[in-house]
């Protein structure tokens, strides 16, 4: 699902990954200034879980078709 852009409602095409890591970051149609906030304490539990998650991948690789 994409996400609109507040102001002019085309999709950004940001994921959670790119916010924590553009935390400031502007919309490509419209040029609206976004400022996403994340305290650590989120921005390590998302890294573990994702690190987690490809452990998972990793012990299926050549079982299971991920995607």
């Amino acid at each position: 699902m994409a996400i609109p852009c507040p102001m002019c409602k085309e999709p950004l095409g940001l994921d959670l990954k790119f916010i924590l890591n553009n935390p400031k970051s502007g919309c490509p149609h419209c040029g609206t200034i976004f400022n996403f906030k994340i305290n650590e304490e989120i921005k390590t539990s998302f890294y573990s879980a994702i690190k987690e998650i490809e452990s998972v991948k990793k012990s299926y690789q050549g079982t299971v078709e991920f995607k």
